[in-house]
Order: C-alpha cells, then sequence, then structure tokens
C-alpha cells in the first residue's frame, strides 16, 4: 500500500494555466493485475498558489480484506517558478490503528511545527537528524516543482530533496519525450502525452542497516515511476493519465477514469 502510495502520490499535482478552476480526478490503481485502491485528487492552482488533496482507499476484494484509507493534503506558494509548501498533511487508517503526519513550514528552509505519530521509534526505524531536514519540500510539493518546469522550459527534468516527516530521499525526474497512449476500456484517455521518469533514492529514516529491504532494487532504490501527462479540462491543464512502476506483487499501475470539473 505505501509502494501504490508512493506512486500515484508522485504525480499527484502538475503545473497548469494560471487561475484555472478546480479539477476533480478519479483513479484506479492495479497490483499485479487486480484493483487495489481508488483514488480522487482535487487540486487548485493560481499563479502564487497551489492547493492538493488526495482521497485514497483500498478497493475490490483488496479492499474487503484489508480496509485501509488515506488523506493527504499540501498547500504552499509559488514564486520566481519554485514552489514553496507552507503546510503538509498525511492522514491514514488501518482497521483501528491512525497514522498522521503534520508539517507546517517557517518559509525559511525549515519548520514552524511538527507532528509525527507515531514516532519512529515504534517503526523501528531511526528518526531524521533536524539538520538533514532542512531546505526539503514535501513530495507533493517536489512533484509541483518539477512539473512546473515542464510549464517554463518543456521538461521535467531535476532533482529535489524530501521529507516527509518520517523519512528523507532524493527524487530525481527525467524527461522521457513525447509519447501516445493506446485506446483502453481501462482508462479515459488516449492520445498524445508527456512522459516523465521518477527515481526515488531512499536515505535516512528509511531502514536501519540490519532490516531486509525487500521490495527495493539492487542499488538500494525503490522501483522507478514512470508517469504519462496530458493536457484535460476546459483549461487545458496537465493531468497524470497514467503511472506505471512495479510492487512485490507485481506491475503497478495507476489509470485516469474520470475528469470533473
Amino acid at each position: 500500500m505505501r509502494l501504490a502510495l508512493l506512486a500515484f502520490s508522485s504525480a499527484g499535482l502538475l503545473a497548469g494555466s494560471a487561475s484555472a478552476a478546480p479539477l476533480k480526478l478519479d483513479y484506479k490503481i492495479y497490483a499485479g493485475g487486480l484493483e487495489a485502491l481508488s483514488a480522487t485528487i482535487d487540486y487548485g492552482l493560481n499563479p502564487s498558489s497551489y492547493a492538493l488533496d488526495i482521497e485514497a482507499r483500498t478497493s475490490g476484494n483488496i479492499g474487503a480484506l484489508f480496509p485501509w484509507t488515506t488523506h493527504l493534503h499540501s498547500n504552499g506558494r509559488i514564486a520566481a517558478g519554485q514552489v514553496r509548501p507552507e503546510k503538509h498533511v498525511v492522514e491514514s487508517r488501518w482497521k483501528d490503528q491512525k497514522r498522521s503526519t503534520t508539517l507546517a513550514y517557517d518559509g525559511a528552509g525549515g519548520f514552524l511545527t511538527k507532528h509525527v505519530e507515531p514516532p519512529p521509534a515504534d517503526d523501528n526505524v531511526d528518526e531524521v537528524a533536524p539538520e538533514l531536514t532542512q531546505n526539503t519540500v514535501d513530495l507533493l510539493s517536489a512533484v509541483a516543482a518539477a512539473l512546473k518546469r515542464i510549464e517554463d522550459t518543456g521538461t521535467c527534468t531535476g532533482a529535489q530533496s524530501v521529507y516527509d516527516g518520517r523519512r528523507r530521499f532524493e527524487v530525481k525526474f527525467a524527461d522521457g519525450g513525447v509519447a501516445t497512449l493506446e485506446p483502453s476500456s481501462y482508462t479515459a484517455y488516449a492520445g498524445a502525452t508527456r512522459k516523465c521518469e521518477i527515481k526515488v533514492e531512499p536515505g535516512p529514516g528509511f531502514w536501519r542497516k540490519n532490516q531486509k529491504r525487500w521490495f527495493t532494487q539492487k542499488d538500494g532504490s525503490l522501483p522507478p515511476i514512470t508517469v504519462w501527462a496530458a493536457p484535460l479540462g476546459n483549461d487545458k491543464r496537465q493531468v497524470p493519465v497514467k503511472i506505471e512502476s512495479v510492487s512485490p506483487f507485481g506491475a503497478l499501475v495507476v489509470q485516469l477514469v474520470q475528469l470533473r470539473s
């Protein structure tokens, strides 16, 4: 579930036109060919600020066996082509267990407040040293910054240091050019897209030295994530129409199933 959510939130926000009306995007997420999660993105964007909400839950037979829900929120400012997060919240529930993270940024590379429940020690991982959290952004804001580069330069290529309240990692974006998606009964979109490859390199807070990293690659990184984006809606904003990665349970695929203004 965490890997699926990482893939999904890695493409949760894409740069759009100025003063555009908010969009609501519905997705289905498949793991090993089985429907695993359903999710909805609500986001708004104007020249100086952004706001994003993601609601996701397990679905299908997997949802009946493993009831899990999560809500993610990020908002911030946009200045000189860069995103500056102001607040990031993650709240999830697994059966009767709750997990939450709230980060409030001070605008100078640090935090006004930070609350993580349960604390990292309860997850058998080390807490990230405060000096390593400086000048980082949350994952959704990192993707916003990368795809703002598409708007400004025509490419998503770049890198960002990310801290999500529990883990610090590097996210690297590589532009894959123009690609065409063929019609499919699984998706609401077919046609021209812009492709972006995302690589996540784990850092402090992921695992202790002797812990088995059973879903990582040989170099210690997480499986790469491929995102296809296309201009949709009345304002022709770029939105994720398909995402692919791999998981211990097989191929991980996210498909856009509905776009609502």
